[in-house]
């Protein structure tokens, strides 16, 4: 379950956008008390960036306490050094992510497709590394924690590139099925409890490609034999 926290930030993004996409007053408010520390102005603040603007902070929280856990239980092993490629591309995700909230915040237009967007750009960026750069960013995330075949590896980024297209439609479904308050539990709440599912299911594809790794060469051994 450990690499669940390797794509938890993602997921934190998606469900704080989503809570403060529907109140973009107390979103302003916050997000100006907190960068008045800063000496940025509240009136730069507006309604259509604070929602991002948080939902980007939460998720750097969380990307940040997961790395101090990481030096703190590890601190002699170079985990925090392995992990670094992993930490690295989440930020670049989360970024991702709060320049296309930013861009659709404010907009009536999008209401219902908001967290939709971004669950599909987080697939899309998944697939494009893989197609158009030969970069498997699943692996990178991930490889620091387990180890796989090329193969194995391939299967997992391309589950995952599924995992938030359906997360996606399954958003716009309920977006314009369901009543407005069992929506905005919904958007908020679906990707949190849906991540341990699919963490659960990758879980368990690692552990039978790691028997099928482990009984391939003895069973090779035995018919050499």
């Amino acid at each position: 379950m450990k690499p669940l926290f390797d794509l938890l930030p993602a997921f934190v993004f998606v469900a704080v956008f989503g809570w403060f996409d529907d109140h973009p007053a107390q979103a302003a408010a916050w997000s100006g008390a907190t960068l008045m520390a800063d000496r940025v102005p509240v009136a730069q603040v507006g309604a259509r960036e604070a929602p991002a603007l948080l939902a980007a902070m939460a998720a750097l929280a969380v990307l940040t306490l997961h790395l101090v856990a990481v030096r703190w239980r590890r601190p002699r092993t170079g985990a925090a050094r392995a992990a670094a490629p992993a930490f690295a591309v989440m930020v670049v995700l989360v970024a991702l992510l709060a320049l296309a909230a930013a861009a659709m915040g404010g907009s009536p237009a999008f209401a219902g497709w908001k967290p939709s967007v971004l669950y599909w750009l987080l697939g899309l960026v998944l697939w494009l590394a893989r197609v158009g750069l030969g970069r498997n960013l699943v692996r990178t995330l991930l490889a620091h924690r387990i180890a796989l075949s090329d193969v194995a590896w391939q299967h997992l980024n391309a589950a995952w590139v599924g995992a938030f297209g359906l997360l996606g439609l399954l958003h716009l479904w309920v977006a314009y099925s369901a009543a407005a308050p069992a929506w905005l539990q919904f958007k908020v709440f679906a990707g949190l409890a849906l991540l341990p599912l699919f963490a659960l299911a990758q879980w368990a594809y690692v552990a039978r490609c790691g028997r099928r790794d482990e009984a391939g060469p003895a069973s090779v051994g035995a018919g050499s034999s």
